[in-house]
């Protein structure tokens, strides 16, 4: 993948970076895109590149871990099985989006991965279905909720774990008797948790706010700035309904919907890395000019100089090559 931008080219991601120049200008202004560049490779699967971002999945595990110091009635299993939990459902999340979007013809060849799924649009510009081809991450949630709830119930979790206050999540964890029951269980909710925020909040970078953008690009004469707005807006209400009920997880995600729709509006305004293209270019110097060869010289010039060195020398002196010389050119005047 190639990647075109006018300011000075960067040579790694992830942190990885030579002659780079961090700066605010860089990322909201006209630089690189921190959602997308800041990332380290983690596996490919049929053809899809998959990459984790380098910053947002290991804070969000330190916050998380620290927010769970005061609630010590859960304890560390609860905490481990939760975060495990989040990050291999974004992983199968964003697979599913990515190869879905692929069969469809429509799909890229890159996802960056974050804990609710992907910071990237799958479908590429001017894809043929690209609403299809950024739901697949949506299907395959919507699919595991009746997995696991099965699987719940199967261990003997109750159905009031299950269908409980989502704002009361430590009061349904705490009735349950074994590892088994508290890893499903968390994969339950957060699955849910998952396809929940995905689906119902229209901000990047969750997939209905992809959604949106990819369905005004044809009904509206400024797609960009209209799903900017929608994000915007969808971010402020999040943050003060977060605010009021004292959730510090919903906060978290406004703020990075706010950054990330930023994000998403300069690169349309100012038109920099594609989104596809994650792969900086290290500009190609231009290839050294190839020395001219002499021209060989005529069979006249040739002939002078061995009867030049003849004369100096004596013939005894001739290489087998001037011989072959003073033989060919005797031999065409005595034709000539």
């Amino acid at each position: 993948m190639r990647l075109n931008h006018d300011i000075e080219p960067d040579y790694g991601q992830g942190g990885e970076s030579r002659g780079r120049t961090w700066s605010v200008g860089r990322v909201f202004g006209v630089g690189e895109d921190p959602l997308t560049w800041w990332s380290f490779p983690l596996m490919k699967v049929g053809g899809l590149r998959v990459r984790v971002h380098t910053f947002l999945v290991p804070v969000w595990m330190g916050i998380e871990a620290l927010a769970w110091l005061p609630q010590n009635k859960l304890g560390p299993v609860h905490l481990l099985s939760a975060m495990g939990a989040l990050l291999v459902l974004a992983l199968l999340h964003e697979l599913g989006r990515g190869l879905f979007a692929r069969w469809l013809g429509d799909g890229g060849d890159c996802v960056v991965v974050w804990p609710l799924g992907g910071l990237n649009p799958v479908a590429r510009r001017g894809a043929a279905y690209p609403l299809a081809a950024e739901s697949g991450g949506l299907v395959v949630n919507a699919l595991l909720v009746p997995v696991l709830a099965l699987a719940a119930l199967g261990l003997g979790i109750s159905h009031s774990e299950l269908f409980f206050n989502p704002l009361e999540v430590n009061a349904a964890a705490a009735n349950l008797n074994s590892l088994p029951q508290i890893v499903v269980w968390w994969a339950y909710f957060m699955n849910a948790f998952m396809l929940a925020a995905n689906l119902l909040l229209p901000m990047l970078p969750l997939d209905s706010g992809r959604l949106v953008n990819a369905w005004l690009r044809g009904r509206s004469n400024t797609p960009a700035e209209t799903a900017a707005k929608i994000g915007f807006v969808t971010a402020g209400v999040l943050f003060l309904v977060s605010t009021a009920v004292g959730q510090g997880h919903l906060m978290g995600v406004a703020v990075l919907g706010a950054v990330a729709t930023l994000i998403e509006r300069r690169r349309h305004v100012l038109p920099v890395a594609d989104v596809y293209d994650l792969d900086p270019v290290i500009p190609e110097e231009p290839p050294p000019p190839s020395p001219r060869r002499p021209a060989p010289p005529s069979p006249t010039a040739e002939l002078d100089a061995v009867l030049e060195k003849i004369s100096k020398q004596g013939i005894n002196s001739l290489t087998s090559a001037e011989r072959e010389v003073l033989a060919r050119e005797t031999e065409r005047r005595r034709r000539g």
